[in-house]
């Protein structure tokens, strides 16, 4: 089976692993990333990130998955389930979730319809034996660390722990490294162990443990790679891909100070390659920080959160000093090891003293560069149940934490964030670079406050990164070095940023190209009388203000040979049946319009060549100067009635076509023979001289398969002019389908291509517009004389077949009936939201005129 990852903004050491034990079981992987390099942890400008999530799920289903993986942390969830969402509109691939969010909030991810299985904890064993089961076929009941939906319920695998890591495979780097070379080649990421022996309640260690507690799982959480299991997987890829530095990724690095010596006593032989690790001010006392400068430690990390006693023990569950943190600092600061240290501003119980007291501590406490994140709650944490029971964190705050709707990371604003919190924050960043002496005088002025809220870490810690290199330290960095940063940036600008930025650009062209095919097409269906009533209709409404209608849509009668399934008129059908409107009565109506100034008018139905009548009635709009359309679905249309249709004036013979293929066509309209007719129907207007249009409906699924260009080679092939394409209508089988067949950009750009590749003019309608109904942009005309505001909405205005039209607009046509604009009342799901009435199959009455 073929296993596709999917992977935001970081390298993931947890997919190398899954992806390594995969192939020893003969499976295939392959990965597909998105850099996301301006809403991610390192910068942070969402308003330059493009949308990827269309693009990247079909650059995942381009690989032909049995299986698509995600491993999703809190701050990229929301990326992940937007890939996911796409994924399942375009295929049926099943999909899995894993990682630290799935893994201690697995109830609100399994309920997600985007995710059809969570992997909660380690998924070595666990996604190997799935993959191996779902290519035999066989029930994923028993699965270990599995969850899976089953029916309608979710079925929950017990969970438990990888116990021996010595017995995993080696991570496979090249998943990685066959995306970005930097990512192995920089710096080597390796994990010694799994787990952390602290408790802090803020941490994502805390959140598992409470999570493997709660779900029975009572297994060693701290679990620990021998010496030399760890030395052979360095020696093994130092020798393949010869990189230059090496970053140990465990929580904490120096737990075990047995394991530490052993360590210390030979990496410099066997590896001797500088490395970066994480400590805890309690256990970084002169013997570890002189065992790490023997081992080759040129950088540390090392969480101090906070100054205050009190926050520090009673909130963060942590037992060390801030004389512990001053000592460790004064230590590593004389073994030559560049620190980062790490603080939280918006603790409980922080207020904005204790603020100042870090940024004192900062400027009075030398460190490599002194960090400060924003308070970030995470599903799981006893920090948000604590939060949550004292009010800090509200129900539904809470709710969204643990639905992973909220995505701000901690880097960048959490749930902590002001301006002036950000000023101070700005000075902790400054005082790793200013003398301590003038950190304290803008403290002690409150000059900090002239400082600006954006924030300054990016420069702040290059400048001291460089002010490491040129004191004697060259790898002054935690993983990729100043060097591989803008390497990496620069890698996705040019290689991804820049084409997208000239698909941008060809995208811009081709809507020209395409909107001026259509718009020519368009012009020569007008003569001087049409040209001329459309410059009055628009000097009436646009300069004066009138309510005219723009476009009246004509229903004779809903009568049909086909019964199509996402048929509008199955609604007005009920109530109106077989009915066929009287012609005196059409022609009354029609005179209405006329006076009205209506310039463009569609015969529909049902269908609308049912009405024996039909080329009276178009001769008597052409007459009047406005622009007539019929639209058919061809069955009807012979030489002989073309002919009367073309002889009366009609602008635009209309014929609806749903695919090439005449099978899927026939079912969709449950009418043997009808795609041929159809056909026919261009073919004999092509003949007539008659201009004519291929109506057809673009899907999710037809943009997806590429069965746009085939329906539009057929119809150009079968004599159209053009073809108009529209978004789908929540209506009748799609009324419930409709957000699965509703066109994202993606989708819309996949039209696109479609339409500026195909032989003649398209006219792309899948952009939803304004609709104009308070001020009677439009009306319909039922088979009794009543009036309708749309044919795609099931409302009828009550009594309305006893009055005019222009009464009825004057008086219902308003915002009090119709509310604000917006872009397509059917289309549109906030509206379809507050009005279940407009999907409940049945014809509703609306109050009509004096009501």
């Amino acid at each position: 089976m073929k296993i596709v990852f999917a992977r935001a903004a970081t390298e993931s050491l947890g997919l190398e692993y899954l992806s390594s034990s995969l192939k020893a079981s003969g499976h295939q992987t392959a990965l597909v990333y998105e850099p996301l390099l301006f809403d991610s942890f390192r910068l942070r400008l969402p308003f330059l990130e493009p949308e990827s999530a269309g693009g990247t799920a079909r650059r995942i289903l381009a690989l032909k998955p049995g299986l698509v993986g995600f491993s999703a942390e809190s701050d990229h969830f929301q990326w992940a389930l937007s890939v996911a969402r796409e994924l399942k509109r375009l295929s049926r691939a099943p999909v899995i979730f894993g990682g630290i969010h799935p893994s201690t909030a697995p109830e609100a991810v399994i309920s997600r319809p985007e995710v059809d299985l969570v992997c909660v904890s380690d998924g070595e064993s666990a996604v190997t034996e799935l993959a191996g089961r779902l290519e035999k076929g066989l029930s994923l009941d028993g699965l270990y660390n599995i969850w899976f939906k089953k029916d309608g319920e979710t079925v929950k695998g017990p969970v438990r722990l990888e116990t021996r890591p010595d017995s995993l495979p080696f991570p496979d780097k090249d998943l990685f490294y066959g995306e970005y070379r930097g990512f192995v080649l920089d710096t080597y990421s390796i994990v010694t162990g799994r787990g952390c022996p602290n408790a802090c309640t803020y941490c994502h260690n805390s959140s598992m443990r409470r999570t493997l507690s709660r779900l029975g799982c009572h297994d060693k959480f701290l679990r620990r790679r021998s010496v030399g299991n760890v030395l052979k997987e360095l020696a093994a890829a130092k020798k393949k891909y010869g990189f230059r530095r090496v970053s140990f990724c465990d929580d904490l690095f120096i737990s075990d100070r047995a394991w530490l010596k052993e360590f210390a006593g030979s990496y410099p032989a066997e590896i001797g390659l500088p490395f970066f690790c994480n400590i805890h001010p309690a256990g970084a006392d002169g013997e570890a920080v002189g065992l790490l400068k023997a081992a080759g430690c040129t950088a540390v990390n090392m969480g101090i959160q906070t100054v205050s006693e009190a926050i520090r023990r009673g909130c963060l569950g942590r037992s060390e000093s801030t004389e512990d943190s001053v000592k460790a600092l004064r230590l590593l600061d004389k073994a030559g090891i560049f620190a980062y240290t790490n603080f939280i501003f918006g603790l409980p119980g922080q207020d904005n003293a204790e603020l100042k007291a870090v940024a004192a501590f900062a400027s009075e406490n030398p460190a490599g560069f002194h960090d400060v994140n924003w308070l970030r709650y995470y599903p799981g944490a006893a920090i948000l149940e604590s939060a949550r029971k004292s009010g800090l964190v509200s129900e539904e705050g809470a709710k969204a934490v643990e639905q992973g709707d909220f995505s701000v990371p901690y880097g960048h604003g959490g749930h902590s964030y002001t301006p002036e919190r950000a000023k101070l924050r700005n000075l902790v960043f400054l005082s790793s670079a200013l003398p301590g002496a003038v950190s304290r005088y803008l403290l002690s002025k409150d000059l900090w406050k002239l400082l600006p809220s954006f924030s300054l870490r990016l420069p702040a810690i290059a400048a001291r990164g460089l002010l490491a290199r040129l004191r004697g330290n060259p790898n002054p960095y935690p993983n990729f070095s100043l060097a591989g940063s803008l390497a990496y940036f620069l890698n996705y600008i040019f290689r991804v940023y820049v084409p997208r930025e000239n698909a941008r650009q060809a995208v811009v062209f081709k809507h020209i190209f395409v909107r001026a095919r259509g718009a020519l097409f368009l012009a020569g269906l007008l003569d001087l009388r049409r040209a001329a009533r459309y410059a009055v209709y628009s000097f009436k409404r646009r300069l004066l203000g009138l309510k005219v209608p723009g476009v009246a849509v004509f229903a004779a009668t809903f009568d049909c040979q086909c019964r199509c399934g996402a048929c509008s008129s199955e609604t007005f059908r009920k109530t109106f049946g077989k009915l066929v409107m009287e012609k005196e009565k059409a022609l009354a109506r029609l005179q209405e319009l006329a006076g009205l100034g209506v310039p463009r008018i569609h015969f529909t139905g049902g269908e609308s060549t049912l009405a024996p009548y039909l080329p009276e009635l178009v001769a008597f709009c052409a007459r009047a100067g406005m622009t007539v359309f019929v639209e058919s679905n061809g069955v009807n249309i012979t030489e002989e009635l073309a002919r009367r249709l073309r002889e009366a004036g009609l602008a635009s013979l209309n014929i609806s076509l749903d695919s090439a293929a005449p099978a899927c066509h026939d079912e969709g309209r449950k009418k043997p023979g009808c795609q041929e007719a159809a056909l026919k129907a261009l073919s004999i207007a092509e003949k007539l001289g008659l201009p004519c249009m291929a109506s057809c409906y673009a899907t999710r699924e037809g943009a997806a398969s590429g069965a746009l260009s085939e329906l539009f080679e057929a119809a150009f092939a079968a004599g159209a002019g053009a073809v108009r394409m529209l978004p789908p209508v929540p209506s009748g089988a799609w009324s419930g389908r409709y957000e699965e067949l509703s066109l994202s950009p993606s989708d819309r750009l996949a039209v696109l291509n479609a339409a500026y590749a195909a032989p003649g003019p398209v006219l792309d309608r899948t952009a939803l517009v304004d609709c104009e109904l308070p001020s009677a942009y439009k009306i319909m005309v039922l088979p009794d004389g009543s009036l309708a505001p749309c044919e795609h909405l099931p409302y009828i205005f009550k009594g309305s077949e006893r009055t005019g039209v222009a009464e009825l607009i004057a008086s219902v046509y308003n915002k009090k009936t119709f509310g604000e604009t917006v872009k397509c009342w059917p289309r549109n799901a906030a509206w379809r939201a507050v009005h279940p009435e407009a999907a409940g199959g049945k014809t509703v009455y609306l109050p009509g005129a004096g009501k």
